[in-house]
């Protein structure tokens, strides 16, 4: 390897130039990536133009293709040419009859992109496509030249610019609601019969905390949040009928964290899908408040950290381009991360899709040093 006037490394040649032919199946490869990114848009507009659940309220969720057109306001040739690649990956059933054109059906998959369907994945679609999310995707190259997130607007924070533009943040809500459901249920299998409290510390609009108190009537929440989604989470809260079951905590978790002293039971510190938006350095922040709070309250109390727990390299992108520092971490940077705050790892559980439940208590009630 020699190299040039630049600096760059350069391979000295073994073949001329020009006479060197790209592998078939490594165009192949190629261009299957490059063609993903037309299939999410044939599946966005699947979800815009609300196919699945026009589909579903169908008899046998089949519709003649001209009808399905007719009622989503589409042309139905254009309509066809946009469902062919679905029915390819099985979003829908694309079936030729004799004499009346195409008939559509919607499949188990499909389905799963129903609008108001629990945990449905048509939120990560639409939330996808929005333009924070988006414009993003070509903008990877300087994220890993500055080290910097792309943040629209030139706002601060992918929060800051969420709460300047409601209708982004009504979507955020959404699919942040849909994407935990899973977990959230998952959750409610555990043990709580010693429990008390459990208080969601970052729990965004409540969906999650609201799930574990229908399960298990005799515990009561708590909700910490930014002032901004707190207001949010008391709506929604009181629209599950959670009012006098639950209190909602306007604060900052970098701050401080609720301490239960007076609880009689177990006290149940959550923290979920917090750690993978923060560094190491502010992560440790955070779960040294929770280790404060937990000191604070005396009786019983445990952390349950739900993330990931592996380091999906396309999720992980999707952090690198919005949080400084944040990024999926590995078990072992997890039980390093804990360790360091003050926490023994109990235990490890699978939850629903990727998520992992990791309970942890202190390692001894003498907080560390900062």
């Amino acid at each position: 390897m020699t190299m040039t006037q630049n600096g760059l490394p350069q391979r000295a040649r073994t073949i001329p130039r020009g006479a060197e032919t790209v592998n078939s199946q490594h165009t192949i490869t190629i261009q299957s990536i490059v063609d993903g990114v037309l299939l999410f848009g044939a599946l966005n507009a699947f979800c815009e133009l609300d196919l699945p659940d026009i589909l579903d309220r169908a008899a046998h969720r089949t519709l003649p293709l001209k009808e399905l057109a007719s009622w989503c306001g589409a042309q139905p040739e254009l309509l066809e040419r946009l469902l062919l690649p679905l029915s390819a990956k099985s979003i829908v059933n694309l079936t030729k009859t004799v004499g009346e054109g195409s008939v559509v059906t919607l499949t188990p998959l499909g389905a799963a992109l129903r609008k108001d369907v629990p945990g449905s994945l048509r939120h990560t679609v639409t939330m996808t496509a929005r333009p924070a999310w988006w414009e993003v995707i070509p903008q990877y190259g300087q994220i890993a030249r500055t080290g910097k997130p792309i943040l629209p607007e030139g706002h601060r924070s992918l929060y800051e610019y969420l709460a300047a533009n409601p209708d982004e943040n009504e979507a955020f809500d959404a699919f942040m609601a849909a994407r935990s459901h899973p977990a959230a249920m998952a959750l409610t299998t555990e043990d709580f019969s010693g429990v008390q409290t459990v208080v969601d510390v970052g729990g965004g609009t409540g969906g999650t905390l609201a799930t574990i108190l229908e399960a298990h009537p005799h515990c009561r929440g708590v909700l910490q949040e930014l002032p901004r989604v707190a207001v949010r989470a008391e709506t929604n809260l009181a629209a599950r009928g959670m009012a006098d079951r639950l209190q909602v905590l306007p604060g900052d978790f970098f701050e401080g964290v609720p301490a239960m002293p007076h609880t009689p039971g177990k006290t149940v510190y959550l923290l979920s899908s917090v750690l993978h938006n923060w560094s190491d350095e502010d992560s440790l922040r955070i779960l040294g408040q929770v280790r404060a709070a937990m000191v604070a309250t005396g009786s019983p109390a445990e952390l349950w950290l739900v993330e990931k727990l592996t380091l999906h390299a396309l999720l992980d992108l999707r952090m690198m381009a919005f949080f400084e520092g944040g990024h999926e971490r590995t078990p072992d940077q997890y039980t390093h991360l804990l360790a360091r705050a003050g926490f023994v790892q109990q235990r490890t559980r699978p939850l629903a899709g990727v998520l992992t439940l990791v309970t942890a208590t202190l390692a001894s009630l003498v907080v560390p040093p900062s």
